[in-house]
């Protein structure tokens, strides 16, 4: 099996309280038309590095980005996965909880607070 495209970043890794995780684009699967389709395709290498990363059984909160100014912010104990429409990322205070966007001609924005569980993407 070929090895996860991901990477990590040293001043994220150096927090305690911030386990990340980046996921470089994954070569063999066809991301190039219909974004639901794309997602379709990649669920299951997503699922992989989830697992491989020790993210595989926590909540996955994701914006689906509308290129705007909108942030969805989770402040209460997530139980499944869930895609915040009209959002272009994904603030929360709970553990236990994996958060991430999808980008392309963009990057992402990683925001961690040392002192809080506070995290955001």
């Amino acid at each position: 099996m070929p090895p996860l495209p991901v990477e990590k970043f040293g001043a994220l890794a150096a927090l305690p309280n911030c386990r990340h995780v980046f996921t470089q684009r994954i070569p063999g699967i066809d991301v190039s038309h219909d974004k639901a389709e794309a997602l379709a395709r990649l669920e299951k290498a997503h699922q992989r590095i989830r697992d491989a990363t020790g993210f595989g059984d926590w909540p996955l909160l994701t914006a689906k980005q509308i290129h705007g100014n909108k942030i969805a912010f989770v402040d209460a104990p997530v139980e499944s996965d869930k895609e915040f429409s009209g959002c272009d990322g994904v603030i929360t205070n709970q553990r236990g909880v994996a958060l991430g966007v999808y980008v392309a001609d963009c990057c992402a924005v990683y925001m961690v607070d040392p002192k809080t569980p506070a995290v955001g993407i």
